[in-house]
């Protein structure tokens, strides 16, 4: 069973890993997977470097989207595991405002699935698949 500690810190690992991906700090983004980790989006990406690389390159390419300031946000986190190992599930959207009018526009609904696993007493993500669709209950993690 998670204590309360480790339910805070993977909160906080969410967190982190929001804020990074919103202010383009790629590298510490990356850092939020372990060294094999594989980001499961549209392209399957696999490694802290690799997931650096795409971090970057999205980054870069910002300045052509049709919006800016994205702001990404989960929601309804659910935990099970134990001090080693856990799984998760969590909504994720993204806000962003659009160049041309300004207004606020959730252009990412969806769904993370997660496995994390604790690495010299750090919490990380182990596998992050995203999806953009609702996912069945048997997606929910079930308690330990």
């Amino acid at each position: 069973m998670l204590t309360p500690k480790d339910e805070f810190e993977i909160r906080d690992l969410y967190s982190r890993y929001n804020a990074y991906v919103d202010t383009g700090a790629y590298e510490s983004w990356a850092a939020c997977f372990t060294e094999d980790g594989q980001f499961l989006p549209a392209v399957a990406t696999g490694g802290r470097a690799a997931i650096a690389a795409l971090g970057k390159t999205r980054f870069e390419t910002r300045p052509s989207q049709a919006w800016r300031e994205p702001q990404h946000w989960n929601s309804n986190l659910i935990l099970s595991g134990d001090a080693n190992a856990a799984t998760a599930l969590c909504y994720i959207m993204r806000l962003v405002k659009m160049k041309d009018s300004g207004e606020s526009v959730a252009n990412v609904l969806g769904m993370y699935e997660d496995t994390l696993v604790k690495v010299d007493g750090r919490w990380l993500f182990k596998t992050r698949k995203v999806t953009q669709d609702t996912l069945p209950p048997s997606a929910i993690p079930q308690p330990r």
